[in-house]
């Protein structure tokens, strides 16, 4: 397996998430906000957010989006199982 270590800010992540997963389930509204992640539970495609504050503001279908602050770490596993990102 592949190690590859990279840097970006939360901001760029979280844009990169949601234009490249969640683009066709975000609603308008969530997407103007860098507090608002899209997360996944279980499954294929994990996507997790550990933060101190965490709130559930929707869900749609396996998708809940997540008011987010002081952000501690994110897990996304892509679909293949085989890659992780944290």
């Amino acid at each position: 397996m592949v190690h590859r270590e990279t840097t970006s800010s939360l901001e760029r992540f979280r844009k990169c998430i949601i234009n490249n997963r969640f683009r066709s389930l975000i609603l308008e509204k969530y997407n103007k906000y860098s507090n608002i992640f899209p997360i996944r539970e279980g499954g294929f495609g994990e996507a997790y957010l550990r933060a101190i504050d965490k709130t559930s503001l929707k869900k749609l279908r396996a998708i809940t989006f997540v008011n987010a602050k002081e952000i501690l770490g994110i897990l996304l596993c892509l679909k293949n199982r085989n890659n992780k990102i944290l």
